[in-house]
């Protein structure tokens, strides 16, 4: 039976829920009585309901509650609970996320209008928003908004997947080199090349189904074995102590600017600079600022310098003179 099924859907056998949820809301909107005139659409469109519902359920559908959505519009379909449930949980936490970001636009466009330039900058924030709040609001309607308690399910499933944590171990790997790794006095060219031979020992282990790291290719690579580097430098950076200033003159490096028009160049600082006997040579994140003008009316710099838990010195603290 279940065979079967799966064929009405043309699924493979093993197919994962997501997919019977995807598969399914394709084949309804294509064979619902209200979007599909051929005879055989309403005995099609029951066929492909029962189909999921069994293999989401492993149970089968009641027949009146069945033809009741074949005789309901597609748009009330959709409304219902039955149809919501096909909601994938990466959709509907994906769609929360969206309209989120709709209503922050919505509601602090005229606030930070306001705060920046005053009436002014309410009225044109005011203005702008009321341009683009058609785009914004058949945005909001078209999201798969579900109750809030499914959101939360949903969401808890998605914590409890490799892919979760594949992608938070690599976002926190990333976060962590930018923030401590730049500011740990090692090369950083030796920090990315032991991130990358870690994510190749971490595929490695997986492509070699080396015990519990068999199939777990991008959960290892990307994820448990960057992460180990990451600790390291984590608690190295957490635990500190003898505390000590060092302040250098800064040689600022500078480059030609050219006009728009190409016509015109003049001589300016950058965002980079170098000190005295090649100091932090090897560390560029630590001879860099993102806001050039901060650096460029500077002529010292002075760092605080901390012995790091594994013996490694780190940079805890910089400021500009």
């Amino acid at each position: 039976m279940e065979e079967n099924y799966l064929h009405i859907l043309s699924l493979r056998e093993g197919a994962s829920k997501d997919e019977i949820k995807k598969a399914f809301r394709k084949k309804a909107k294509l064979l619902h009585p209200d979007k599909n005139n051929d005879p055989s659409a309403t005995e099609n469109f029951l066929l492909v309901t029962e189909a999921y519902h069994y293999l989401i359920n492993k149970d089968k559908l009641n027949i009146t509650e069945l033809e009741s959505y074949s005789n309901m519009s597609f748009d009330d379909f959709k409304g219902t609970v039955f149809y919501k449930r096909s909601y994938t949980d990466f959709e509907i936490v994906f769609d929360y996320f969206v309209l989120f970001i709709c209503l922050s636009i919505i509601f602090y466009t005229p606030y930070i209008g306001y705060t920046q330039s005053g009436q002014l900058g309410l009225i044109v924030a005011s203005f702008i928003l009321l341009l683009v709040s058609g785009l914004l609001l058949q945005g909001i309607l078209s999201l798969k908004i579900v109750p809030i308690k499914s959101f939360l399910s949903a969401s808890f499933r998605i914590i409890q997947t490799k892919f979760f944590w594949t992608l938070f171990l690599f976002l926190l790997s990333n976060f962590l080199f930018f923030k401590i790794g730049i500011n740990t006095i090692m090369s950083t060219w030796v920090v990315i090349v032991l991130y990358l031979t870690l994510g190749l020992l971490g595929f490695l282990s997986s492509y070699l189904k080396i015990n519990y790291f068999k199939k777990n290719i991008l959960f290892n690579s990307l994820g448990v074995f960057p992460s180990i580097l990451s600790l390291f430098l984590f608690l190295n950076f957490n635990f500190t102590k003898n505390p000590k200033t060092e302040t250098y003159p800064i040689s600022h490096i500078t480059d030609w600017s050219y006009s728009s028009r190409g016509s015109n160049s003049k001589l300016i600082k950058t965002s980079m600079f170098t000190l005295p006997d090649n100091r932090f040579d090897k560390n560029p994140g630590l001879r860099f600022f993102f806001n050039q003008n901060d650096i460029s009316n500077s002529t010292k710099i002075t760092y605080t310098i901390e012995n790091g838990l594994f013996g490694i010195q780190v940079v805890k603290d910089i400021n500009l003179n």
